[in-house]
């Protein structure tokens, strides 16, 4: 398939969107050591 660029645009904000709300949904879930190392950048650094 092919895509132009206004709709490889529109699928990036997609996933983007996606993640954002999976990640909000879940974040009760995840450790909060672990969401403060991922917010202040240590995690693979």
């Amino acid at each position: 398939m092919r895509f132009t660029p206004r709709e490889l645009f529109d699928l990036a904000i997609a996933w983007i969107a996606l993640g954002v709300a999976f990640a909000l949904f879940f974040d009760s879930f995840f450790d909060v050591s672990l969401r403060a190392a991922l917010l202040s950048g240590d995690v693979g650094a």
